[in-house]
């Protein structure tokens, strides 16, 4: 079985590849292939102190450059630039807990309608029916936010209806006036 997307090779496979004693480079290098990796150089053209690792395959990493004081940090950097690369790892949307809420997953995107339906002042007032995330905690953050603006529009027509109605009543010059913003 054939597969486009480079694979990266196990630590048996590298121990297997590389001389005995290898330098920190080289085992660097073998360890990650979507990298080009060397020593960061002094202007007076020595070694400098940084390890470099700059991305030779988009699908290596996120970041273009990465850039570390040690090889064990750069390593460590790199895996996690792997790791990244791989996307978040979304759950099914049937196992989110998100009352009102009907939650769709495209192309790596969280997507969240609500089932509710809106009058035209909550409309009017920015309440949202739909949102988008990269994450559960991103989507629940922005679901819970919309939920509590929605409610508060809901008391503010409620007291606003009620007023309203209360002045509507009222005849004459008692009625009380609409406030205004300063």
């Amino acid at each position: 079985m054939s597969t486009d997307e480079p694979s990266a090779p196990d630590d048996a496979e590298i121990r297997l590849t590389m001389p005995r004693g290898g330098d920190a480079l080289t085992r660097l290098q073998a360890e990650h292939p979507g990298w080009r990796i060397f020593r960061s150089r002094k202007r007076d053209g020595r070694a400098g102190d940084d390890w470099v690792a700059s991305r030779r395959d988009v699908r290596a990493g996120i970041d273009p450059t990465v850039i570390c004081r040690s090889a064990e940090e750069l390593r460590q950097a790199l895996r996690e630039q792997a790791r990244r690369a791989q996307g978040p790892v979304l759950p099914d949307p049937a196992a989110l807990d998100l009352p009102g809420w009907t939650v769709t997953v495209e192309e790596g995107w969280l997507f969240a309608e609500a089932r509710r339906s809106y009058s035209l002042y909550q409309w009017m007032a920015g309440a949202q029916n739909q949102a988008s995330a990269r994450s559960v905690e991103e989507l629940h953050i922005l679901c819970d936010a919309y939920d509590a603006l929605t409610e508060a529009l809901i008391r503010a027509e409620r007291t606003h209806r009620a007023w309203f109605e209360a002045t509507r009543s009222r005849c004459g010059a008692d009625r009380p006036q609409p406030h205004t913003a300063r």
